[in-house]
């Protein structure tokens, strides 16, 4: 099941690298809601948060914390 209805999602302080980027990557699409995404203290790499910004533009999402 799919929650169209999500927010926020904080993602921060854990293991995430960019292969995790890509695979939230579809999920993320099919979620027109989220207004807030938290990467703080990740293992993305530049590139990665280049995608994650993407993703963001794309679903319109207002604010999205990447710094380290």
């Amino acid at each position: 099941m799919c929650s169209k209805s999500l927010q926020t999602l904080n993602l921060g302080h854990n293991r995430l690298t960019n292969e995790g980027i890509h695979t939230l990557k579809e999920g993320l699409l099919r979620n027109h809601s989220l207004q807030r995404l938290g990467l703080l203290n990740t293992r993305i790499s530049s590139e990665g948060t280049r995608k994650a910004a993407t993703i963001g533009l794309i679903l319109g999402v207002k604010t999205c914390d990447t710094h380290q």
